[in-house]
């Protein structure tokens, strides 16, 4: 549910016109005990979730580099 909330929230940021929702998002990433780590027990189910996962990166990651050249 911790990462439920903490997505949801972000969504609901960026939504909204914030950019303080791309920059909490890529917290969420790369440490220990991070989204990362989350894990599913069917194997299909995980693969998804990995691309998800990786695909909602690549999209924060290009929001920052937009506006960092801004």
């Amino acid at each position: 549910m911790h990462w439920s909330a903490w997505l949801e929230t972000d969504r609901s940021t960026i939504a909204n016109g914030d950019f303080y929702g791309v920059e909490h998002l890529l917290r969420a990433f790369g440490r220990m005990g991070s989204l990362n780590d989350v894990a599913l027990d069917e194997a299909e189910k995980h693969a998804k979730l990995d691309a998800l996962r990786g695909a909602l990166y690549d999209c924060a990651v290009a929001l920052k580099k937009a506006r960092d050249r801004t």
